[in-house]
């Protein structure tokens, strides 16, 4: 039988990237991934919407992974930090998951069951100078999150866990790398330092291993664990290597 054989889930941000391999996992064993139109997870009325329709469409909710998030230009100094940016990273990255969680929970605790994922990432661990106050502030705050969700929803019988990985180019990343270099970084040349950063060696993080790690603690594998942030980084917050500077990766040596 496979893993996830009848139920149903949520994944916000499922059009590319991580969320979308982590939706054909899901559906490769056997769930049924809720597809609805363009969502702003960052107003309420629209996740709401989102989780009924699934509720509606399937009867029940099972898992909702909180995926959705944005990044922007480096602002690595405080005074350089516009508030109107500072704001909409918050909102889509913690209020956008405190939503998902929120009306996941709703309709799962009556059922007393339910699984409850957050996309955090390294830098909700540690600081490097390329990421944006924005950014790793929210991402630390995604981790709280996850936690304070835990406690409570763990009573009823929901699980409440998260992922934190490594870079990985997807669509956001590689937009994010031409407007912090200047078109300085090839993709190729900031997947390489990545995984330079890593104590592990011998391949390279994709975002099949993070769909993986999403596919084991949506499983009933991981059907004692509630609280956790499972680290995908091949050793990278181990040591937090920092990565100064994208125009020059000699930077590393």
């Amino acid at each position: 039988m496979r893993r996830l054989e009848g139920q149903v889930a949520i994944v916000t941000g499922g059009s590319n990237g991580i969320g979308a391999a982590t939706a054909r996992k899901f559906v490769a064993e056997g769930a049924y991934v809720a597809s609805f139109v363009m969502c702003d997870v960052a107003v309420e009325s629209h996740v709401e919407a989102a989780v009924n329709r699934a509720v509606e469409e399937k009867g029940q909710l099972d898992i909702m992974l909180n995926n959705a998030g944005m990044m922007h230009p480096r602002g690595h100094a405080i005074a350089h930090v516009q508030l109107d940016t500072w704001e909409r990273v918050m909102a889509v990255n913690v209020t956008g998951s405190m939503l998902g969680m929120k009306h996941a929970a709703r309709v799962m605790m009556p059922r007393r069951r339910g699984c409850i994922l957050l996309n955090c990432s390294v830098l909700g661990l540690v600081k490097t100078d390329y990421a944006s106050y924005g950014y790793v502030t929210a991402k630390h705050a995604v981790v709280g999150l996850m936690k304070s969700g835990a406690v409570e929803l763990g009573k009823v019988g929901i699980r409440v866990n998260a992922v934190s990985s490594n870079a990985i180019v997807t669509a956001m990343i590689e937009k994010w790398l031409d407007e912090v270099s200047d078109g300085a970084c090839p993709k190729e040349v900031f997947e390489e330092d990545m995984a330079r950063c890593a104590t592990f060696t011998g391949k390279r993080l994709t975002v099949d291993d993070v769909a993986n790690a999403f596919m084991f603690l949506a499983s009933n594998e991981a059907s004692y664990i509630n609280g956790h942030n499972l680290i995908v980084d091949g050793g990278y917050s181990v040591h937090g290597r920092n990565i100064v500077d994208f125009k020059s990766p000699s930077s590393l040596d």
